[in-house]
């Protein structure tokens, strides 16, 4: 009887171990979530965010609303109200195109990058977008060493800058020799 006890105290608390969640996440389901920059400037977190509209521009565009201000007092809007977007086209095959003014070049390093992967992943949440890519002033985002980003999908960014343990990503690849 003791050794039943025992195995049925080790059961559930393996099964309370089991049921942790996943931290800073809000996002429950029918909701699109919505990503913003933690309170350290080093990773982002998810608000779960029920859109009003529908179609690919509408959203996209309701969703950027959402991205420039926070949802509380835990994160940061991911875009500064200093930046400016004058144009969200929608193209062919889910790329949507965001037409910054010169004013994105005032948000540089970490701030940036985290900025970038918010609105990203943010719109590639939809069923309408697939990719997006940036235009500043009219030409297309560069990176540190002058070579245009290109379109970015959702799996291009990782979540967060923590310890090295966070980084690994596991995928299959076939090496020839």
């Amino acid at each position: 009887m003791k050794q039943r006890k025992i195995l049925v105290l080790i059961v559930v608390l393996l099964l309370l171990a089991g049921c942790a969640e996943k931290p800073h996440s809000t996002v429950w389901e029918g909701e699109l979530p919505v990503y913003y920059v933690n309170g350290e400037e080093n990773g982002l977190v998810s608000v779960g965010y029920i859109s009003l509209q529908a179609g690919g521009e509408a959203i996209a565009k309701e969703l950027l609303r959402c991205l420039k201000s926070a949802p509380n007092e835990t994160c940061l809007a991911a875009i500064p109200e200093t930046v400016a977007l004058p144009a969200v086209v929608m193209g062919t095959n889910g790329l949507l195109t965001l037409q910054f003014d010169e004013t994105y070049g005032t948000v540089t390093g970490l701030r940036e990058v985290l900025m970038r992967a918010a609105i990203v992943k943010t719109l590639c949440e939809t069923e309408e977008i697939d990719s997006v890519e940036f235009y500043v002033a009219g030409q297309p985002l560069l990176d540190s060493k002058n070579t245009p980003i290109g379109i970015m999908k959702s799996e291009d960014f990782i979540d967060s800058t923590g310890p090295a343990s966070d980084y690994y990503r596991y995928v299959y690849a076939k090496v020839y020799y």
